[in-house]
């Protein structure tokens, strides 16, 4: 699908040309605009591979290919259209009627798309194509790791974005290069209508992938309708086999549940399927064993994530590992799960995130390790957030935020919410210590993890 932009002064022109070619599903009209200066950020921005100018306003349109083309060092086809004289002029080396000017676009249409690469790099050159969006700050669940035992603080309801607001967020972000959407929380199956936004968001053209982490409590009775309505695949959280010990470490989780949402997913095809353990010394280490060994009879893909510092949920209360005494390392894990065969590298599955993986001799599925503290990932990091409440947050562990709340209520044009997105992307820091530095003052169920 070729990408459309139009600019012209006069009030009528932009409609009249948006009219005319409106119902062409090989074109996608972008924006429309009168005014020079916002045309100029917008086409910035959005990078169309054509834009039309209204040819009897010579020199707005002249400052326009000038600054755009000249200037930005961009490459779209510039057409210049004369609508009340039925003609129009291609960068000002052929005349034609609108007729011609339809057949210019069909040339257009057909040529490869393969050399235009729309990407958003942020201030260290790296690409940025990842974005995690919360739908929610509402969880079922009080994992220790993630909150305190009495939970945290709701935003109001007005206070979260709506269906439509996550969906033009996302749409802005696929049009710069984002093609990986996963859904978080809190736990997002707890959002009304979730089946609904999902069908919306795989229906944005660019995405190439939309996924979902849940903690799987609620899967069995969603997974069915989440793949008819276009969701790829789901991981899930898991950090204990053990029933007695998961319903600690969730607090009022129930395990049988959780098995449960596994065994629809897979029927689901919601696959390749992916289970997250966070593994904390001396609590739940004594089970990577047994997690790994899931590998070898399922197609299931286990990783590993070290236990990382939250601000909120510092202290897990009695006859927990204290903070000093959590961290389990990818490496020691490694070192463990030697009992089992050599671990041999492996590509692994289907997804743009941390993990590195291994595989056992003969096993069905992959062994993955997310080795956030104590070895940096972050010179790889192609991702962003989005909260619940409507921040993009450039950095898991930065307290740095760009508000599109206030802009998506203001009506914000889709080119307004890409110079939001990439200006998130400039301040996305180059390295963050874990070790030094907990989420400051935010849940991770606020920050979609």
């Amino acid at each position: 699908m070729k990408q459309v932009y139009i600019f012209s002064t006069h009030p009528l022109f932009g409609g009249c040309v948006e009219a005319l070619l409106s119902g062409d599903e090989g074109l996608r009209i972008l924006g429309r605009e009168k005014d020079l200066i916002k045309a100029i950020e917008q086409i910035r921005v959005l990078q169309p591979d054509v834009i039309i100018v209204d040819s009897n306003d010579f020199e707005a349109s002249r400052a326009l290919a000038m600054n755009c083309v000249l200037k930005e060092g961009l490459q779209p086809r510039v057409v210049g259209l004369n609508v009340r004289d039925n003609k129009f002029i291609v960068c000002k080396t052929q005349l034609g009627t609108i007729k011609e000017l339809k057949d210019f676009l069909e040339t257009v249409k057909s040529e490869n798309n393969s050399d235009k690469q729309v990407s958003t790099l942020d201030g260290f050159g790296r690409t940025l194509d990842y974005l995690r969006v919360s739908v929610t700050d509402r969880c079922n669940l009080r994992c220790v790791y993630c909150m305190p035992p009495s939970g945290v603080p709701y935003k109001p309801r007005d206070a979260i974005l709506h269906s439509e607001e996550i969906a033009r967020m996302i749409e802005a972000a696929a049009g710069i290069g984002f093609r990986t959407i996963r859904l978080t929380g809190g736990e997002p199956l707890v959002r009304k209508n979730i089946v609904g936004l999902v069908r919306r968001l795989a229906a944005i053209s660019g995405i190439a992938e939309l996924t979902m982490t849940t903690n799987g409590t609620l899967l069995s009775s969603y997974a069915n309708d989440l793949a008819d309505a276009g969701l790829k695949r789901v991981n899930i959280s898991l950090d204990s086999l053990r029933a007695d010990r998961f319903r600690r470490i969730t607090r009022q989780g129930n395990l049988e549940s959780v098995w449960q949402g596994i065994k629809a997913a897979e029927a689901a095809g919601l696959t390749p399927l992916k289970i997250n353990m966070v593994v904390i010394r001396r609590f739940n280490d004594d089970e990577v064993i047994d997690f790994a060994r899931l590998t070898l009879d399922h197609p299931w893909h286990v990783r590993f994530i070290e236990v990382m510092p939250v601000a909120g949920a510092m202290d897990w209360g009695p006859n927990m590992p204290d903070i000093d005494n959590r961290l389990l390392t990818a490496a020691e894990i490694q070192n463990r799960l030697q009992e089992l065969g050599e671990l041999l590298p492996e590509d692994g599955p289907s997804g743009h995130g941390p993990a590195h993986y291994m595989r056992l001799p003969n096993a069905q599925g992959t062994i993955g390790f997310i080795n956030a503290m104590s070895q940096h990932f972050c010179g790889a990091c192609n991702r962003m957030r989005l909260t619940a409440d409507g921040y993009l947050r450039p950095c898991l562990f930065s307290d740095q935020g760009v508000n599109c709340k206030s802009a998506l209520a203001d009506g914000a044009s889709i080119g307004e919410l890409q110079s939001l997105i990439r200006q998130a992307g400039r301040i996305k820091p180059q390295q963050r210590s874990l070790l030094n530095d907990p989420v400051n003052g935010l849940a991770m169920s606020t920050i979609g993890g």
